[in-house]
């Protein structure tokens, strides 16, 4: 059963998935494009992961300097409170 559904999910895959603003997702499968739309799912592909290469480097960035500015903040408070 599982490799009959894997078989008849392999032939008709979805290739495309986009998110409205409310969060609903839409998918398409490749029996529903044209071959306009197969074109432009291609050139949108890397893209996409570059996208998400760029997501990914902003997290971390982001995540280092919060790290940063927090640790700052600590140093000037244990300045203050020696000051006192």
């Amino acid at each position: 059963m599982n490799q009959e559904v894997k078989k008849e999910g392999s032939e008709d895959p979805i290739v495309m998935t986009i998110k409205n603003e409310k969060g609903e997702e839409k998918t398409w499968k490749r029996s529903e494009c044209n071959e306009a739309q197969l074109f432009l799912i291609a050139d949108l592909q890397p893209i996409a992961e570059r996208m998400k290469q760029l997501e990914n480097e902003w997290n971390h960035l982001e995540k280092n300097k919060q790290y940063r500015i927090k640790e700052f903040q600590d140093i000037d408070a244990k300045k203050e409170k020696e000051t006192k």
